[in-house]
């Protein structure tokens, strides 16, 4: 066992005779004795608490608690003690007739304690007696809790297994993404990659009753399964952010870099749209941008847009963008605005406003050189076929895990005038040594 003395210089030789009385199988770490000529103190101190202590005796009177190495070495203590799980940290006060020792460190305050008031020969031994014993029932303590675990509680149980459900929902959403319903996996396939190999998660015979839950809890928003099959019917605000997070990001950043003071531009709904929003943002807290007309179907984006506004003081009088939403209603999925039934021109409307967008940033959720960049059937290709047509300079951004995927409703096939901007893929390197002027690959 070895134990560090934290204290204040002054106080060294009462602690020096503390330890003259302690048993030899104690060892004790010392300053004076542990320290090398040249050696760094900060470093030295922190790794002999944090890695070569079993406990931390810390000496406290007015002088440690003005002292700022005492203060240190407690912080450093205390942190070690957090990663244990048990008491590491143990107090021993110097005490002198009318001194409120206890107040100098409120954290130690409710310790049991052990007080030195004699500072005689005999008044140290009595300390180092009970030191000894207090250090041999903490052991024991110790011992006995590694020979008698507590019994597991049923909240540990639970919170286990919610563990390794949500760990399965994450591994399968992986392995979804390029799964749709013109190529779905089997039950058996998908079983087989999350249960074997190094990444295996759970036994083969675990995965059917942890899938019926998984289904059932709809952890996974957007997936089709009929007890045989299951593919993506379409991507989720809540989970398809975390996908490809960096490849997007870069994406965004050469998407945002053709924005300029006093455009107008229409971003539309989705994941790396909304790396664009966060850069565009920045740049108007720096008065990198201003005098910018946004137009976006995305209420999540526009929430971001508001909040930087708020937080720059921007208002009617003086603002840095002028933010529109176009009329319709909000598909939870997504959150996106979709146009009102009957009224599939409300986007068309607003772009005519505005007098067209100078650029429009629009995602899709398909790549493939025959079916061009696709999307799903639904409202929100309205959307984004109007941005297409109503922009100066049309922009659309995808990440390379969408090649290969063909869905139901195309947006832009590659013999259209736009910019296509994804990031380095020996996928997409044939369609950009095709159209060395319209693809661009990050």
């Amino acid at each position: 066992m070895k134990i560090f003395f934290s204290h204040p210089s002054q106080v060294k030789p009462a602690v020096k005779t503390v330890i003259k009385y302690m048993p030899a199988s104690v060892q004790t770490w010392l300053d004076e004795n542990d320290l090398t000529w040249g050696d760094q103190l900060s470093p030295v101190f922190e790794e002999a608490i944090k890695t070569q202590s079993d406990y931390v005796v810390i000496f406290v009177n007015e002088l440690a608690a003005r002292s700022e190495w005492v203060r240190r070495e407690l912080g450093w203590a205390m942190e070690r003690e957090k990663e244990l799980g048990r008491t590491f940290v143990l107090p021993v006060y110097l005490r002198s007739e009318g001194d409120n020792v206890m107040s100098y460190f409120p954290e130690l305050a409710s310790r049991k304690n052990i007080q030195i008031t004699d500072y005689t020969e005999f008044g140290l031994k009595t300390a180092a007696d009970q030191l000894t014993a207090g250090l041999f029932s903490l052991i024991c303590e110790d011992i006995n809790k590694l020979q008698n675990p507590p019994a597991p509680k049923a909240v540990d149980t639970i919170d286990s297994a919610e563990e390794i459900i949500r760990n399965l929902a994450a591994r399968m959403q992986e392995i979804i993404f390029p799964y749709r319903q013109e190529n779905p996996i089997t039950v058996e396939d998908m079983g087989e990659r999350v249960c074997t190999g190094s990444e295996g998660l759970i036994a083969p015979d675990e995965f059917g009753p942890l899938l019926e839950k998984i289904v059932q809890r709809n952890m996974i928003p957007g997936l089709y399964y009929d007890g045989y099959e299951m593919y993506l019917v379409e991507e989720h605000s809540l989970w398809k952010s975390r996908m490809n997070h960096q490849k997007k990001a870069q994406i965004a950043r050469k998407a945002a870099s053709y924005i300029r003071s006093n455009m107008k531009v229409y971003i539309d709904a989705g994941s790396t749209t909304a790396e664009v929003v966060k850069i565009i943002c920045k740049r108007m807290e720096m008065r990198a941008l201003t005098g910018l007309t946004i137009v976006t179907p995305s209420i999540n984006h526009a929430d971001l847009i508001s909040e930087c506004s708020v937080k720059m003081g921007f208002d009617d009088e003086f603002t840095a963008v002028r933010l529109y939403l176009p009329k319709g209603r909000v598909r939870p999925g997504t959150q996106a605005i979709v146009p009102m039934e009957g009224e599939d021109d409300s986007f068309d409307i607003l772009a005519k406003q505005l007098g067209g967008y100078d650029i429009s940033i629009i995602g899709a959720n398909g790549i493939d050189r025959q079916g061009g960049l696709t999307t799903h059937a639904n409202l929100e290709l309205t959307g984004k076929v109007s941005a297409f047509r109503n922009a100066r300079k049309p922009i659309i951004i995808c990440d390379d895990s969408k090649f290969g995927i063909v869905l139901e409703s195309k947006i832009v096939s590659f013999d259209d005038d736009f910019l296509f901007i994804s990031n380095k893929s020996p996928n997409l390197e044939e369609i950009r040594a095709e159209f060395p002027d319209r693809v661009i690959l990050v």
